[in-house]
């Protein structure tokens, strides 16, 4: 991130080729982002994480894109996973498909792996945005090439670590807020999976409502 070699995919690179050098991502996960007994995270703006991202960034000439001029959303769905996944899709997208009609927002429901395959369409799209609704989950990991000042709202399920990506959010300077699940559901030591994860509609309606006065004034 703070070396003038251009940033290579593995794509880039012969099936051989032996890695004397290398930097990876940010950050593994036996990282103080991952765990809570760290106690409080007190990095803002981090200077990694800005550096890291204005690299990749730049490898698929997305640093200039122009930020929104309105409140763009993403909503990052795992419809096709079968777990963690976040209801009423269909009821939200019929809520604000008014606003988007008049052209006050824009709203993008997405699957990222299914719909974009590309990591680059994946960074593409985040930093189009300016609003990010998603699960607890990796998926998250992308507001750190969002437009600045964006808005993360996480969608948290009871087995998930509530620290990990408001961490993230915060060092990458956005603004993170959760919307909790009322449980109970899954968690680790039963090993069952949750599919839906226990929020109401109304719930995921006002922490929508609260991204959207943050970011523009706008009331739904």
């Amino acid at each position: 991130m703070f070396s003038d070699e251009p940033v290579r995919t593995p794509a880039d690179l012969p099936r051989d080729a032996c890695y004397r050098h290398a930097i990876f991502s940010v950050p593994p996960g036996d990282s103080p982002f991952w765990y809570i007994h760290w106690g409080a995270f007190t990095c803002r703006n981090s200077l990694v994480f800005a550096s890291f991202a204005r690299r990749i960034l730049q490898r698929f000439d997305l640093l200039d894109t122009p930020p929104p001029t309105k409140p763009t959303i993403l909503w990052v769905s795992r419809r096709d996973s079968g777990t963690r996944i976040i209801p009423y899709e269909d009821e939200v997208r019929a809520w604000l498909q008014p606003h988007v009609d008049a052209g006050r927002l824009e709203l993008n429901i997405v699957s990222l792996q299914a719909d974009l395959p590309s990591f680059r369409d994946q960074i593409a799209i985040a930093r189009r945005s300016n609003v990010m609704v998603a699960p607890n989950g990796s998926g998250l990991m992308h507001a750190i090439y969002m437009a600045e000042e964006a808005i993360v709202m996480e969608v948290q399920w009871l087995g998930g670590a509530p620290e990990q990506f408001r961490n993230v959010a915060k060092a990458a300077g956005k603004l993170h807020f959760a919307v909790r699940s009322a449980g109970p559901e899954y968690n680790y030591n039963t090993g069952k999976k949750v599919e839906y994860i226990n929020v109401t509609l109304d719930a995921l309606k006002d922490g929508i409502r609260a991204a959207l006065v943050s970011s523009a004034h706008l009331t739904c």
